[in-house]
């Protein structure tokens, strides 16, 4: 039986959402397409009607789940009103983040392999760091630093320390590796902006 054009795009659809969250789950290596497909509720067959190669829905996949890290942002950016900073560093290391690797930021839950793995995963992510950058550089505290490089720093610091917390099996030491430096990026955000005196 024929499928309609309208029932395909929602197919494909359907495919991507649950490899979005399979990947950011168990990595891209770590998933077959027919368990994708299953997650999806369609039969394996169906899949190369769909995409090209399995490679080929990593990168589909990859951008969604891109692109709804940065609607996460954007909406701690709303949500935190007059300090979007601190709100986007407090939900980034919250204990839900850490557990929810199926809707977790892509660059935290993909980012440390993807450099063994598909090209165009990492162009995806690249871009997302990118894009995220840019929008932590818009709400950084300006200090001694420029708010670019406290971008940097601070979203180095956001997925390093997420990382870090779900690699390490002592459920105490991950929870402190999140409270400690959610607490010290909170703090120097709310440190005087220091202003140079002139002679």
């Amino acid at each position: 039986m024929k499928v309609s054009r309208k029932q395909a795009a929602k197919n494909h659809d359907r495919v991507l959402e649950a490899a979005s969250k399979l990947f950011r789950q168990k990595g891209t290596n770590g998933v077959s397409v027919p368990e994708i497909m299953r997650a999806a509720h369609l039969t394996h067959g169906g899949f190369y009607a769909q995409f090209k190669s399995k490679r080929d829905l990593e990168r589909q996949a990859m951008e969604l789940a891109a692109a709804k890290s940065m609607e996460w942002v954007e909406a701690q950016i709303r949500k935190g009103k007059d300090r979007p900073f601190q709100a986007l560093v407090k939900d980034y290391l919250a204990h839900w983040h850490r557990a929810k690797l199926e809707i977790s930021c892509s660059l935290s839950s993909i980012g440390p392999d993807s450099y063994r793995q598909n090209p165009a995963v990492r162009r995806v992510l690249t871009d997302l760091y990118r894009a995220f950058l840019g929008r932590l550089t818009d709400v950084a505290p300006q200090g001694t630093a420029s708010r670019r490089k406290t971008g940097v720093a601070t979203l180095a610091s956001l997925v390093g320390a997420m990382v870090l917390a779900r690699a390490v099996d002592d459920r105490k030491l991950s929870d402190e590796i999140l409270e400690t430096v959610r607490q010290s990026l909170v703090n120097q955000s709310r440190r005087p902006r220091r202003i140079p005196v002139r002679r």
